[in-house]
């Protein structure tokens, strides 16, 4: 007894150090951004979506209530609420309060990251804390007012809960998923795949239907707002977002190289991402077959990886533009394959170099953020 709780304790300190330090890492690359240019906070959040989710947390408690807020349904309420409960705690400053918030729960992403990867590696601790830093895109937009940061969260909370065989906290999880981004519920579908038709646990369907109420209602109170469903707004060409050609996948990759638009700078990088992407799904194709105890990854990544290659943009090489953000979700598990056998001395290597590139990267960004006028 007296063991197993000093194990605990062990435990629970690990947790809180990889938080610190996965957030001491994140405020490092936001205080790049200071370094950049002289800027302020309010200042980098001139970015699109940021201003959007800023803008939802600043209708609550009747969220999409103001005047004008159509636009904004595209962007969905759970991330924006966290805001605006943070906000009290920094006078209601929502900036601030949009930065701590992303901070926090993206160092508590790899908290959950090592629950998870220490059912399958003794370098679970190392692993996690390289997330906070790579892919250096996650690095990026996980320290502004995105929903990235709680989406991927509760991803791994499901997958975390999955493996413990809780199920209702499996599809709670999806669940408040669905109200982070809709793109939840290729989730939905992955863990509902695996559950049903592969183990045939079909009582999961009640918790599966339970959980996916509050999309629901949600979109009844949009409906009830704008008198129109809102089911995946669909906008025009917005232009503007660099590149000169419009253009769809795969053949966005290919044109988004050949466009003039484009520093070869950001074609290297997408092509880095866009590799390093296929060398995970790769391997999820050669688990799904071969190695059970990484059958679930397999069926998050594979279904996942395969809608990105059919969406439409709806700007300029769209595709190329968001591959390497678009993707986010599936790197912590291909971080499992792809580093969870190294030995330690390799993966502090990975994380030194990590760090190094994610602040180089955001540094490199935040200048043509400057000059484009979007994240990049």
């Amino acid at each position: 007894m007296t063991h197993g709780l000093c194990d605990g304790e062990m435990t629970l300190k690990k947790e809180f150090l990889l938080f610190f330090l996965a957030a001491a890492l994140k405020t490092m690359i936001l205080g790049t951004l200071f370094l950049t240019a002289d800027c302020s906070l309010s200042e980098l959040v001139k970015f699109a979506d940021v201003k959007s989710y800023l803008k939802i947390a600043g209708s609550y408690p009747l969220p999409y209530g103001m005047e004008g807020m159509e636009v904004n349904v595209r962007h969905y309420p759970l991330f924006p609420f966290l805001v605006w409960v943070a906000s009290p705690f920094f006078g209601g400053n929502l900036v601030y309060a949009g930065f701590f918030t992303a901070i926090s729960i993206s160092a508590l992403c790899s908290v959950v990251l090592y629950l998870i990867a220490r059912q399958f590696t003794k370098r679970a601790f190392l692993l996690s804390l390289i997330f906070a830093v790579i892919p250096a895109k996650w690095a990026q937009v996980s320290v502004y007012p995105l929903s990235e940061s709680v989406f991927v969260l509760l991803l791994l909370l499901a997958v975390y809960y999955h493996l413990k065989e809780h199920y209702w906290g499996t599809y709670l999880s999806l669940g408040m998923l669905l109200l982070a981004r809709p793109l939840g519920v290729i989730f939905l579908f992955s863990f509902l795949l695996t559950d049903v038709l592969i183990e045939k646990r079909f009582f999961v369907l009640k918790y599966a239907v339970v959980a996916m109420a509050p999309f629901f209602v949600f979109h009844g109170y949009l409906f009830l707002l704008f008198q129109k469903f809102m089911f995946f707004t669909h906008y025009g060409k917005s232009g503007g977002w660099g590149g000169s050609v419009f253009s769809y996948p795969l053949s966005g990759l290919i044109e988004g190289i050949k466009d003039q638009g484009f520093l070869l700078a950001r074609k290297t990088y997408t092509l880095v991402a866009f590799g390093f992407y296929s060398v995970i799904f790769a391997f999820a194709v050669y688990h799904a077959f071969n190695n059970e105890k990484y059958r679930l990854f397999s069926a998050l990544i594979i279904p996942y990886f395969i809608f990105t290659l059919f969406l439409k943009g709806s700007s300029h090489n769209w595709w190329m533009l968001t591959l390497p953000r678009f993707l986010i979700p599936v790197a912590p598990f291909g971080l499992i394959f792809l580093l969870g056998q190294l030995k330690e001395k390799y993966l502090y290597v990975i994380l030194g170099v990590g760090t190094a590139w994610a602040i180089a990267y955001a540094a490199g960004s935040h200048v043509i953020h400057l000059i484009h006028g979007r994240i990049v």
